[in-house]
């Protein structure tokens, strides 16, 4: 079997609902490939009762009502066909009067849509006093974001009917180096890097192989596993995928601007480019940032692609489709990826993976932070404007930190010292400056702290 890997309050949290002694009405949703699916499966283990699980189909409504009723008969050993879901549910109830049932209706979105009202159905389901006294636990799921938001906004005949709602995110860097125990620490950087927080991809690493063999297996040979997902997930949701493609390939090449994406991307006119970023940012495939010091400042808004896998496909691959089918994949990796993806992109990632390490410690308590993002400063008398990539804002005002993903040489006291003047020349309002390095270096400066690379897969 499988190990179950990660996931670890929302499973003691689901557990805790499904074996709860009332009724229970759940939403567990997320993007597509989160482990939504593998969650639930999950939980059947630890279920004391009859637990049925369909998988709604893109089909007619009545099929996927008759395929369930097959699996309600197989469980609850039921010889009886049901008309309505209606039927389905007053039948389940009366059977939770004597034992715990849990029904999941995954790809719920598949169902809703070829049945009108189906929220509205199940509200007044839940809502039937005949059936209170049960200990039915209904579990509905579903990958399309927005139907799955709507679900729980204010207009929608469920709003306040849930008994538990999980939004299932893509695992943090930790939960995701348990899927390649074996990995150095920085062959984990590499590898979240490239394959994110998502469970489905990093379920295909094998971490007796090297990282290079992992990405030419997993992503550029010819029917790797991977090889076609990046489509597969925006022809999931989008109609419009040619525009979708060309909007995620100008954001990978470092168009962040929403002026600078309308005019490279050569979409019509912004009511396009409109409609993609905003089903992309529905989708969490694209995220809206502002610098933490100028927030919703329109000015300073950026867009980034929200997945690390997408990134990598779109800016390494997308393009040179062609050539990755004629060449040797070695060649092509050496040639198109290699040295930016260890000089730039693996840099760019770590700085990802120490925000979340900040999170981290203040969630645990241990180094509280109000706010993480970029910090913008604009010196007008020197006329020096930019940006620092990490910063963070507690009690004691601003600490910036400086992520310094550098192999081939180690960071010096020269380097340090002049960081500390940049900073006093833009006369900026931090604190304290901290440094996450890969190995802590052999030289001491007053008021400079470090977190080495150990500390951040090993955090006390």
């Amino acid at each position: 079997m499988k190990k179950f890997i990660g996931r670890k309050t929302e499973v003691e949290l689901l557990k805790k609902t499904i074996n709860s002694n009332k009724n229970e009405f759940v939403l567990v949703y997320g993007r597509r490939r989160v482990g939504k699916t593998e969650l639930i499966k999950h939980l059947k283990n630890s279920f004391d009762g009859d637990f049925i699980y369909f998988i709604a189909e893109q089909t007619e409504y009545n099929t996927n009502l008759q395929n369930l009723t097959q699996i309600i008969n197989s469980v609850c050993n039921h010889y009886g066909s049901f008309e309505r879901i209606e039927d389905i549910f007053s039948f389940l109830y009366e059977e939770s009067k004597n034992k715990k049932i849990t029904i999941v209706l995954d790809e719920y979105p598949h169902l809703r849509a070829k049945k009108d009202g189906l929220d509205s159905i199940l509200n007044a389901i839940w809502e039937n006093n005949d059936y209170q006294d049960g200990n039915l636990k209904i579990i509905i799921c579903g990958s399309y974001i927005d139907i799955m938001k709507n679900i729980i906004s204010h207009t929608n005949p469920l709003y306040g009917r849930m008994t538990c709602v999980i939004k299932l995110n893509p695992m943090n860097y930790l939960e995701s180096a348990q899927f390649y125990p074996r990995a150095s620490n920085i062959e984990k950087v590499y590898y979240y890097s490239c394959f994110n927080g998502i469970p489905y991809y990093n379920s295909f690493i094998d971490d007796s192989f090297s990282f290079e063999e992992n990405v030419k297996n997993i992503i550029l040979n010819e029917h790797s596993i991977l090889e076609n997902e990046p489509q597969i997930i925006l022809t999931n949701e989008l109609v419009k995928i040619e525009g979708a493609n060309t909007v995620l390939d100008v954001i990978s090449n470092g168009t962040v601007k929403y002026c600078d994406i309308l005019n490279k991307s050569k979409l019509p006119n912004a009511a396009n480019l409109n409609y993609i970023l905003n089903k992309l940012i529905d989708m969490e495939l694209v995220k809206k940032t502002f610098p933490i010091n100028q927030i919703n400042n329109p000015k300073r808004t950026f867009y980034s692609i929200n997945d690390r896998f997408l990134l990598f496909y779109y800016k390494y691959v997308f393009k040179k489709l062609s050539y990755k089918t004629i060449m040797p994949i070695q060649d092509f990796f050496n040639k198109y990826i290699k040295e930016s993806f260890y000089k730039d992109y693996v840099p760019k990632a770590f700085e990802e993976i120490c925000s979340q390490y900040l999170i981290y410690q203040s969630i645990s308590g241990k180094h509280l932070i109000y706010e993480i993002g970029k910090y913008w400063y604009n010196d007008q008398k020197n006329h020096i404007n930019g940006e620092i990539d990490l910063v963070a804002k507690n009690d004691d005002g601003y600490t910036a930190y400086e992520c310094k993903f550098n192999q081939s040489r180690i960071l010096t006291k020269l380097d340090m010292q002049d960081q500390i003047q940049n900073y006093h020349k833009l006369n900026l309002p931090f604190k304290k400056i901290h440094y996450f390095v890969i190995n802590k270096p052999n030289v001491k400066i007053n008021d400079i702290e470090f977190t080495t690379l150990s500390d951040i897969y090993n955090p006390k």
